[in-house]
């Protein structure tokens, strides 16, 4: 007996797709509602939706098999949302640590502006009471321009002593180039 062979047998019919169990299916969505209630509330919409999209792709009948327990499973997928959200956490805190930098250094300078002004006010006591004025509003302008948070009270220190000698010499100055329009002698005159 002969078999006729066609050149261009029919192709096989597909399977058609396996429909999960019902209970296999509510297994997997409670494992993604146990990674959902694990996202922290203070965690924006696009890392939200970013552990949202993992969480479809990683949990799977694969991953989670029926005989792996719920308490398993939740620490496994609780885990998961924590490796997702760990780049958003470093963001956060290099964000923090840059502004705690930024706010010593504004506390620094403001400390170093305030021991430059008491410096000031030290080494000007015994001055006339309006070039003390004039020579501490001068240090403190100076001191505002020029302050970093790197210097040391012995820089500051150094910058008000620069001012006030230039402040002096320039007293100094116009204290010999003017005359005396007043009598040494008060008695003399009488």
């Amino acid at each position: 007996m002969f078999v006729d062979i066609e050149d261009n047998p029919e192709p096989p019919t597909p399977a058609p797709p396996q429909r999960s169990h019902p209970s296999a299916v509510n297994h997997l969505e409670a494992i993604k509602g146990y990674g959902l209630a694990s996202i922290p509330f203070d965690v924006p919409a696009t890392w939200r939706a970013k552990v949202i999209a993992d969480l479809e792709r990683f949990v799977s009948t694969t991953q989670f098999p029926r005989h792996i327990s719920n308490l398993e499973a939740h620490n496994i997928v609780v885990a998961r949302v924590l490796e997702v959200l760990s780049p958003f956490r470093e963001q956060q805190a290099r964000e923090r640590e840059k502004k705690e930098t930024e706010e010593r250094a504004r506390w620094r300078v403001a400390a170093l502006k305030s021991h430059g002004g008491v410096y000031a006010i030290r080494e000007t006591a015994d001055w006339d009471w309006s070039a003390q004025l004039e020579a501490r509003r001068e240090v403190a302008k100076e001191l505002e321009v020029k302050v970093k948070p790197d210097w040391s009270e012995r820089d500051v220190e150094k910058v008000v002593d620069e001012l006030l000698d230039d402040w002096e010499d320039d007293e100094n100055e116009n204290d010999d180039g003017a005359e005396d329009d007043e009598p040494d002698d008060w008695d003399e005159e009488e």
